[in-house]
């Protein structure tokens, strides 16, 4: 019997799988029919010889994909800078009657008035006061209408600073300081608070502007007080009495007889 082999060269880590089929054959007789169902050369009488048919099928070797191995980069740590907390100053309120044109109007006496004048400012259109060190700053205003002819007493009694009060007459574009109508209060005995009384004609506006002495400002107490002129009395004329002169009698010398 006459042996054949059959060599396959695998891959490294293939694999393979193998059929095995039996066929049971003859050798060819002389006389033997030959049969088209059998491999040329046998016939299907005789002795039976094995038939080893191998196939082989190889497996592809298997494919390593390489895996990336994560690379951690270090993070740098962030250093934080300490702030400084800023400390928040409380600005003053504002105040309403700053300016000129934001008087305050009174409109009933007596008045009294009271603010903080901290957060007052010196406006370049404000007058210079006449008297005192003719200072302007921290500068609030006031305003009245007289009803009628009489005069005014206004002052800063009470008030926690320096005053200085003036008066003024006509517009605020156009002011003119009334005559008496400013004082310091560092000139007599009033003290830092200030006091003026002057004479008014009725249905004229006065403007009163209240400034600081030393520029700082404070709490503000306003007064304002209004008096009438006296009706003017009626006078009964007294008539002049006029004496007629008697006549003396003239004496006669005496008649001669």
């Amino acid at each position: 019997m006459k042996t054949s082999w059959v060599r396959q060269t695998l891959a490294r880590g293939a694999s393979f799988a193998l059929l095995v089929s039996f066929i049971v054959l003859v050798p060819i007789s002389a006389n033997a029919s030959a049969d088209p169902s059998l491999p040329p050369g046998f016939v299907g009488a005789g002795n039976p010889v094995v038939v080893v048919a191998a196939s082989v099928t190889p497996t592809p070797p298997a494919t390593n994909t390489p895996t990336q191995t994560p690379t951690n980069t270090p993070t740098s740590t962030s250093t934080q800078t300490p702030t400084s907390t800023a400390t928040n100053t409380p600005t003053p309120p504002a105040v309403a009657n700053d300016l000129c044109s934001g008087a305050i109007v009174v409109t009933s006496v007596p008045y009294t008035g009271m603010e903080s004048t901290l957060a007052a400012t010196k406006d370049p259109g404000d007058p210079t006061p006449s008297c005192g060190n003719h200072s302007a700053a921290k500068s609030v205003w006031y305003r009245f209408t007289a009803p009628s002819d009489g005069r005014i007493t206004a002052d800063t009694f009470g008030s926690s600073y320096d005053t200085l009060l003036s008066v003024h007459t006509g517009t605020c574009a156009a002011l003119t300081a009334v005559s008496g109508g400013c004082n310091d209060g560092n000139d007599d005995a009033r003290g830092s608070q200030s006091q003026v009384t002057f004479s008014v004609v009725g249905g004229t506006t006065y403007f009163f502007m209240i400034t600081a002495y030393s520029g700082n400002g404070g709490t503000l107490v306003f007064h304002l007080a209004f008096a009438g002129a006296d009706p003017t009395a009626t006078r009964t004329p007294i008539l002049a009495v006029t004496r007629t002169p008697t006549a003396t009698p003239t004496g006669r010398a005496p008649r001669a007889r």
